[in-house]
């Protein structure tokens, strides 16, 4: 889906994908009296998140019956730190090309339990994420 960023206004997903295939952008709002750019209801890095994210994650995370965790480098905040805002029962499943967010074996630090003797519930699917779900 996408919308325009001035007034919020819906913008049809094909016509969307239209215009960016045959290279007509900057995509802008048709509505009467907006042209606001348009763009798709993602968020793009730098971007803030929504106020919904920050009101939900911590009560969603910990009701949470699995963490799947997909294609990322675990660097970038705030969602490096979701992987420890699950329950201690809430299996977390990795799938990456490389392991990410490893803690130190024998330490108390926060992260992915792989390879580790500790480890009761980290689970990781090496490949890319095309494969690993299939």
């Amino acid at each position: 889906s996408a919308s325009c960023i001035k007034g919020k206004h819906p913008y049809a997903q094909e016509k969307c994908k239209d215009k960016i295939l045959a290279s007509d952008v900057p995509i802008v709002c048709e509505r009467e009296g907006c042209g606001g750019l348009v763009k798709p209801n993602i968020v793009f890095f730098g971007e803030g998140l929504p106020k919904r994210f920050h009101d939900l994650v911590v009560e969603d995370l910990m009701s949470a019956d699995l963490l799947i965790i997909m294609g990322t480098s675990l660097t970038v905040q705030p969602f490096a730190s979701i992987i420890h805002m699950v329950s201690e029962k809430c299996p977390r499943l990795l799938l990456n090309m490389v392991p990410v967010g490893i803690r130190g074996p024998g330490t108390q630090s926060y992260g992915l339990r792989l390879m580790q003797a500790e480890n009761y519930r980290d689970v990781m699917i090496r490949g890319s994420c095309d494969t690993g779900v299939r």
